[in-house]
């Protein structure tokens, strides 16, 4: 006759569960990594120095050209979004919305164009008479949408 099997040990039978509970051990320290990283960007990005990007538009001949710059004191790959609006002399609004995505200088103007074709009711507008810049969004590249971006 055979004697009874000894005990297992507690570390074996811990081994003998371990797949499925690593796994989900394994998930969970993933997960936590990716929270802390999250965080770790949210703040980042919340107390560090603000970009100030200025935009000025002017018409010229067949639409608008715009110069965009920003204040910091290396380039930035940026996505800037904006809507010129605007006011006929028959007091009607005309808008047009554009996008740039890529580098930005400091201090040196990057230049947008803006079409008349590109601006609604233009065709009922022969004189502007009042303008301004609105709606304007400052994203970095890599947070930038990916679609209706130029």
């Amino acid at each position: 006759m055979s004697s009874p099997l000894p005990p297992t040990p507690p570390e074996i039978i811990s081994n003998q569960q371990a797949p499925a509970e690593r796994n989900i051990m394994r998930e969970r320290v993933l997960l936590t990594v990716a929270l802390l990283m999250i965080a770790a960007m949210i703040l980042y990005f919340s107390f560090a120095k603000d970009t100030v990007i200025q935009i000025n538009c002017k018409g010229i001949e067949g639409g608008q050209t715009c110069a965009i710059m920003q204040s910091e004191e290396k380039p930035k790959e940026m996505y800037v979004c904006w809507e010129l609006h605007r006011i006929c002399s028959s007091g009607q609004l005309s808008v047009a919305k554009k996008c740039h995505r890529g580098r930005i200088e400091p201090n040196i103007p990057t230049v947008s164009l803006i079409a008349e074709a590109e601006f609604s009711n233009q065709e009922n507008c022969e004189k502007v008479t009042a303008a301004s810049i609105e709606n304007v969004t400052v994203l970095p590249s890599w947070a930038a949408p990916t679609s209706n971006s130029k």
